[in-house]
């Protein structure tokens, strides 16, 4: 059951910030730590759901781990997850109806794989060492059992409803985002021309909608190639 801290804040007070931030240029990261800052804006009790079982409360500490293993989606590890994830769940439900929790359970067995120590990867560090290690430490973080604890509960979260709608629609933002990559890189070959570009072009300014980072992308495709509405 949850229950409130000394340190809790109501919600907007806390800092969704990850320890390691979307780094510069990698735009996936960018999305799901953009799309989780919204959404805590938007719905700061969330964060008190996502964490529903967990029973030292809900403090920076949690917010801050919690953005920390959010923006790690965007990686390309984190894409393997999900892609994990999506693979156990066809397997679970193979000929049959998913059965209940299967979403959760996949997406927490996936986790549970790659936060595990293997020697020889990433210098023998868990994948939660790394995440809640800053880029200028000089020693890697040794993440407390509660730290664990709010990655697990993350984890599971995001096969639940509402973990699955943020997934699909960062997901759909990835898309669009892989669409005006494409076409800016006909663009700087000197391919924007060919009937086929053109026909890319024309869907661009509907992916405007996909989101902030797409529209982003989007408004510095106009600035170095021109516009590109109708």
């Amino acid at each position: 059951m949850y229950r409130e801290r000394d340190d809790e804040q109501p919600g907007l007070d806390l800092r969704h910030e990850a320890v390691r931030p979307a780094r510069k240029g990698f735009l996936r990261e960018h999305v799901f730590a953009g799309r989780w800052r919204e959404l805590m804006t938007s719905k700061p009790r969330l964060l008190n759901r996502v964490l529903s079982d967990y029973l030292a409360g809900v403090g920076q500490r949690e917010a801050t781990v919690v953005a920390s293993v959010i923006t790690w989606l965007g990686t390309n590890m984190g894409q393997a997850l999900i892609e994990e994830a999506a693979r156990r769940v066809r397997v679970a439900g193979a000929g049959a109806d998913v059965p209940p929790y299967a979403v959760s359970e996949a997406y927490l067995c996936a986790w549970t794989s790659e936060n595990r120590r293997k020697l020889g990867v990433n210098n023998g560090w868990r994948t939660l060492e790394a995440l809640l290690t800053e880029d200028a430490a000089e020693k890697r973080v040794q993440p407390s059992a509660a730290d664990y604890e709010v990655a697990e509960h993350v984890a599971f979260w995001l096969g639940q409803f509402e973990g699955q709608r943020f997934v699909q629609q960062c997901q759909d933002e990835v898309r669009a985002l892989a669409k005006i990559e494409s076409y800016a890189g006909f663009c700087r070959t000197g391919h924007q021309d060919l009937d086929f570009v053109q026909e890319m072009r024309a869907d661009l300014p509907a992916l405007a909608s996909a989101g902030e980072v797409a529209a982003s992308a989007l408004r510095d495709l106009e600035a170095t190639y021109g516009p590109i509405a109708a």
